[in-house]
């Protein structure tokens, strides 16, 4: 899941935003990346950037890796 500080997503010029990514069980977290692009922008979990322009932000997760047998 991913989630914001602010419920309504609505974030002044010049003020500073933060989105959190939770994985779920089996899966971890990749990074933020923007939409229409493959650029990771960080891996943080939480992150916080200064918003100074309309962003659509996009929490990257995978599957974990299946865990080899011996």
């Amino acid at each position: 899941t991913v989630s914001m500080d602010h419920e309504d997503g609505i974030y002044e010029d010049g003020k500073e935003a933060t989105v959190t990514a939770t994985a779920k069980e089996g899966h971890h977290f990749v990074g933020w990346k923007l939409k229409d692009s493959e650029d990771i922008l960080s891996t943080d979990a939480k992150y916080t950037f200064k918003v100074e322009k309309d962003v659509d932000l996009i929490g990257v997760f995978e599957k974990d890796a299946e865990p080899v047998k011996q």
